[in-house]
C-alpha cells in the first residue's frame, strides 16, 4: 500500500443497468488507458478507446449480469452486478485526492441523484485509511515498515499458526453482506430501503458529527468530520464508534450473517477479499462450462482466477480446469 492519498467511493444501488451506464460516463473524470468489460474480449483488459468503450456498454443487454471498468495509474471507476448473488450492484471509484477535490461539488450532486433514485447506502473514504483499518495482513505492516505496536493480533482465520490483525477492533472496519456495507466512514448516504436493516431513528437523530442533512424525502447524507483526512484524529475516531454503537452495527452484522440472508452457495462469480499468494488484495473467479459459457459454481468444469492489486491491476491471472471432487 503506498502512502499516496486517494479516495474511494462505494455505493449499494439497486441494480440498474442504465445507471450502471451513467455513473462510468460521469465518473470518468480523468484520461483513462485501459478498460475491462466482462462480456468484451473475454473479460480482459484492453487499451481504453472512448468510442469502442461507449459502443460496448450500449450493447450490453444482460442487465443481471455485468461488469465495466475504466482506470489509468491512480485513478479506476468501476461497476458490478452478478445476477446469482443478490439485487444489489455496487458502483465504486478510487480518485486521485486532488482530482477528487477539483471535482468534489459535481460528484455530490451526482451521487446525491443516484442514492435518491435507487441507492441504499453510500460511502466516501480515504483509501489509505480505508485499506489499514481492514487489512488483516501483518507481513503488510512489515513490508511498508508500519509498527504493530499496539496493533490487536489474533490467530489468522485460514493459516494455522500465523497471527491476524484483530481489524473488528477497528473503527473503521466495515462488513460487506451481499454487497450491502455497514460501518462508519467519513461521509455516508442512507437511503429509505437501508432502514431495513439499521435504525433509521439512530440515522435521523445522530449528532455527533459534522453534519446530517435530508438530501430527499427518501435519503440522508452524514459527514462525519470536517476534512477527509483527519480520519487518524481522536474525536474523529471516537465519532466513528459512537455512529457504529447507536446504529447496533455488531448486532446488526452478527444478525445478517447469521440469517444467511445474503449467502448463495453456488455462483458463477466469486470477489473475495484477503491476501493472497501472488501480492493480491482481491481475488476474482470466475466458473465456466466446456463451451466458455459462465456457468454455476457446481456445475462449472474450467474456473479463470484472477488477483488484483489496491489499485484495480491484475497482478496474477490463470485458467484451471475444475477436477470432479472439487
Amino acid at each position: 500500500m503506498d502512502n499516496k492519498e486517494r479516495v474511494t467511493i462505494c455505493l449499494s444501488v439497486r441494480n440498474n443497468i442504465d445507471y450502471a451506464r451513467e455513473w462510468m460516463m460521469q465518473m470518468a473524470l480523468f484520461n483513462p488507458t485501459d478498460m475491462k468489460l466482462r462480456h468484451y474480449k473475454k473479460g480482459k483488459f484492453v487499451s481504453y478507446k472512448e468510442k469502442k468503450f461507449v459502443e460496448e456498454i450500449s450493447k450490453e443487454i444482460d442487465e443481471t449480469n455485468y461488469s465495466f471498468m475504466l482506470m489509468d495509474d491512480n485513478n479506476v471507476i468501476d461497476t458490478f452486478m452478478n445476477g446469482n448473488s443478490t439485487e444489489v450492484a455496487i458502483f465504486s471509484a478510487i480518485l486521485d485526492y486532488d482530482l477528487f477535490v477539483r471535482n468534489e461539488k459535481k460528484i455530490y450532486t451526482f451521487i446525491n441523484n443516484i442514492m435518491t433514485q435507487i441507492g441504499i447506502v453510500g460511502r466516501i473514504a480515504s483509501l489509505k485509511d480505508k485499506f489499514w483499518q481492514n487489512n488483516i495482513d501483518v507481513e503488510e505492516y512489515k513490508r511498508c515498515k508500519k509498527s504493530l505496536l499496539g496493533v490487536p493480533l489474533k490467530p489468522h482465520p485460514i493459516f494455522k499458526g500465523k497471527k491476524a490483525v484483530a481489524v473488528e477492533k477497528f473503527p473503521g472496519y466495515v462488513v460487506f453482506i451481499g454487497n450491502i456495507t455497514f460501518g462508519a466512514d467519513w461521509k455516508m448516504w442512507f437511503h429509505d430501503s437501508y432502514y431495513q436493516y439499521v435504525s433509521e431513528d439512530a440515522i435521523v437523530k445522530f449528532q455527533d458529527c459534522y453534519s446530517n442533512e435530508k438530501i430527499s424525502d427518501t435519503c440522508r447524507c452524514i459527514t462525519l468530520y470536517e476534512n477527509l483526512l483527519d480520519y487518524d484524529k481522536c474525536k474523529n475516531r471516537r465519532r466513528q464508534w459512537k455512529f457504529k454503537k447507536e446504529t447496533k452495527f455488531k448486532e446488526t452484522v452478527k444478525e445478517l450473517k447469521e440469517k444467511g440472508t445474503f449467502t448463495n452457495n453456488d455462483p458463477n462469480i466469486e470477489i473475495l477479499n484477503g491476501d493472497f499468494e501472488h501480492g493480491g488484495v482481491k481475488m476474482l473467479r470466475i466458473y465456466f462450462d466446456e463451451k466458455g459459457n459462465e456457468i454455476r459454481k457446481s456445475k462449472a468444469t474450467r474456473v479463470k482466477i484472477a488477483e488484483y492489486n489496491q489499485a484495480g491491476k491484475i497482478v496474477w491471472e490463470t485458467e484451471e480446469e475444475i477436477k470432479g471432487d472439487e
